[in-house]
């Protein structure tokens, strides 16, 4: 076989490669087993020099989607008590002090 030439960046010069496969006589496989190349790359770039790889289609279409922004009340302050009992109260940031101690002291009792 001819002299590979090494091009810069590292990249092999394919096209002698497929060239030098043909003329020696090897399978595609045993051909790159002797010379250390990845069969498959070698397979892609010989379809590649000879036209024969086609662009891949995607099979999903895409659309544009445009975000609709929804107003939304403000969140209102809440605390969320949870006696040893298993009774759930939700206490308004708004709620009136002196109620609220009414209400704790009648569910301490409970």
């Amino acid at each position: 076989m001819s002299q590979i030439k090494i091009l810069t960046g590292g990249e092999t010069c394919w096209s002698e490669h497929i060239k030098a496969q043909e003329a020696s006589g090897l399978s595609q496989r045993k051909y790159c087993l002797q010379y250390g190349i990845g069969y498959k790359a070698f397979l892609y770039h010989r379809y590649k020099t000879q036209g024969k790889l086609k662009p891949k289609k995607s099979p999903l279409n895409f659309i544009e989607a445009k975000p609709k922004l929804v107003a939304r009340a403000p969140a209102a302050e809440t605390l969320q008590l949870i006696l040893p009992n298993g009774v759930k109260m939700g206490v308004s940031a708004q709620i009136d002090t002196t109620f609220l101690k009414n209400v704790m002291t009648i569910a301490a009792a409970l």
